[in-house]
């Protein structure tokens, strides 16, 4: 047996998934809305904890929906966060 390489890629997994979930869902988001949410810790934090849950979820369903209500806000009041993510979606953004 022959082992080909030497550096070893932690991120590949549940993490990375959540990550790419996040920006795609940030940047749909700043593209409807106009509000980047990345800026703001504590939209972001609910951002990873939904993806998460939307990523768990598609392990078992075709599709899965995201809502944060109040993620954010602008001139004319709150703005929530609604989203229905794919398993198709969720495999594309790897």
């Amino acid at each position: 047996v022959t082992l080909i390489g030497e550096k070893t890629l932690f991120s590949v997994g549940g993490e990375f998934f959540d990550s790419a979930l996040v920006d795609h869902m940030a940047a749909s988001f700043e593209k409807e809305h106009g509000v980047a949410v990345q800026t703001d810790g504590q939209a972001l934090q609910r951002l990873h904890d939904a993806a998460e849950v939307a990523k768990k979820d598609l392990t078992k369903l075709k599709m899965a929906s995201v809502n944060i209500p109040f993620i954010s806000a602008n001139a004319k009041g709150p703005l929530h966060l609604t989203a229905n993510i794919t398993r198709s979606q969720l495999d594309g953004l790897s």
